[in-house]
């Protein structure tokens, strides 16, 4: 007997995200394709028929487009843009930030229901458990035919992704185990609850290998909020005090026993100590930041209000490169490797509040309702996007876009969705 098309459809969306979660950390490159089949399905299904209708019965669906809104700023950006090309390629890689709102928006509230919801998380997951193995095997392939140690460190063990991002998805999935265990812990037998703890060390082994900064720094707050988690919500006061004297013990012992990670700390540290020493031919990490910081404020308070335009940040920050004689932050065309310089800087005032919004108002509410994966989900993403322009690329835009409406609309603390 043929399967009703409404349960065709959704089947499709439920697999689609499961697929979607999944590939995210793993396959960059397939990304795109599956996130069109879904537009494609949206549009020929009619359900943007739906949209209206929607938001007239659903005051909460309210919030997936105010989401939606720093696409259509960068959009008037263009406007008062020069360099059109590099400002419609920015369009196109922000694709996300609209599609998923407007997809999630008219969504049946029985998609994403509890299991299905769990099913997303955790393949999330397993994509990241299963990038850092493939990274890991080609890392122990590579040093047994070099002998160079150096293929289990930073970006030359991520494959995937630039392996500040592989950090973030690899604290996001630890945030996700930790809730998981602590929340079903009663249901599992003693063998999958130590092999859901030997996942979340296995993560925080592969954060210290890839030497990520911030990964590093957002483990921290990940373990350190686990344990807040565990005492204000499960009311577990003696077991997140001794989890979080045990993990942060694991993971430090980790940090000081990788010696590529710990150098990289230390550098850093007296780089930032040293701040007003930082050479213009730097080329360490950290210091190389800080001159494309100050470079950044530099075009940020010439054009305060309305900024330069969506496709102009990086020629006008070139300029100021070239002024200032950093010249490897010109030739590489550096964007300014924090988020919300990069908003102000092209969007102006307006754009960096709609960013500080959008962050800010979810967490403030996730917090209000102790939705721990959420709350951590933002907290990571505002963290990272300190030291990254996550939003100019498709391994940070995907990413938030995707799970911020999804945490948003399957809220695992209530098992709910928006009406």
């Amino acid at each position: 007997m043929p399967m009703p098309t409404r349960e065709l459809l959704l089947r499709f969306d439920r697999y689609s995200f499961v697929l979607l979660a999944f590939l995210i950390p793993l396959h960059k490159a397939a990304v795109p394709v599956l996130i069109a089949l879904m537009l494609l399905r949206w549009l020929l299904a009619g359900e943007f028929l739906r949209i209206a209708r929607m938001l007239e019965v659903s005051r909460p669906r309210m919030y997936l487009l105010l989401f939606a809104l720093f696409y259509v700023l960068h959009l008037v950006g263009m406007l008062g843009t020069s360099n059109l090309e590099a400002g419609w390629f920015d369009m196109e890689v922000k694709l996300s930030l609209i599609i998923f709102p407007l997809i999630f928006l008219t969504l049946p509230r029985d998609t994403l229901e509890e299991e299905w919801g769990r099913r997303v998380l955790m393949a999330f997951v397993a994509g990241s458990g299963l990038s850092m193995l493939l990274s890991l095997g080609r890392a122990i392939l590579v040093w047994h035919g070099s002998g160079d140690a150096a293929a289990f460190y930073y970006t030359r063990l991520s494959w995937f992704h630039h392996a500040g991002y592989m950090a973030m998805y690899l604290n996001f999935a630890t945030v996700i185990c930790i809730y998981f265990l602590t929340r079903e812990g009663h249901r599992r037998d003693r063998y999958l609850s130590a092999a859901g703890l030997g996942v979340i060390f296995f993560f925080m082994l592969c954060v210290v290998l890839l030497s990520s900064k911030a990964g590093i720094l957002g483990m921290v707050v990940v373990l350190f909020m686990s344990m807040v988690y565990l005492i204000v919500r499960q009311r577990m006061l003696l077991k997140g005090i001794l989890w979080f004297l045990l993990s942060i013990s694991v993971f430090y012992a980790m940090v000081l026993g990788m010696p590529y990670s710990m150098q990289r700390m230390e550098r850093a540290a007296a780089t930032v100590g040293g701040a007003d020493q930082v050479k213009a031919s730097t080329r360490e990490s950290t210091g190389e930041r800080l001159l494309v910081w100050q470079a950044s404020w530099e075009v940020v308070s010439r054009n305060f209000l309305v900024g330069v335009g969506t496709g102009d940040v990086v020629d006008e920050l070139v300029k100021v490169y070239k002024h200032r004689g950093i010249t490897a932050a010109a030739r590489d065309r550096l964007n300014t490797h924090n988020q919300l310089l990069q908003t102000q800087a092209g969007l102006g005032i307006i754009g960096s509040l709609a960013l500080v919004l959008m962050l800010l108002l979810p967490l403030i509410q996730a917090l209000r309702k102790y939705e721990y994966p959420y709350a951590m989900f933002l907290l990571l993403f505002g963290l990272n996007i300190m030291v990254e322009s996550m939003l100019q690329t498709q391994s940070g835009v995907i990413f938030y876009a995707f799970f911020n409406v999804l945490l948003f609309t399957y809220r695992p603390s209530t098992i709910q969705t928006p009406a």
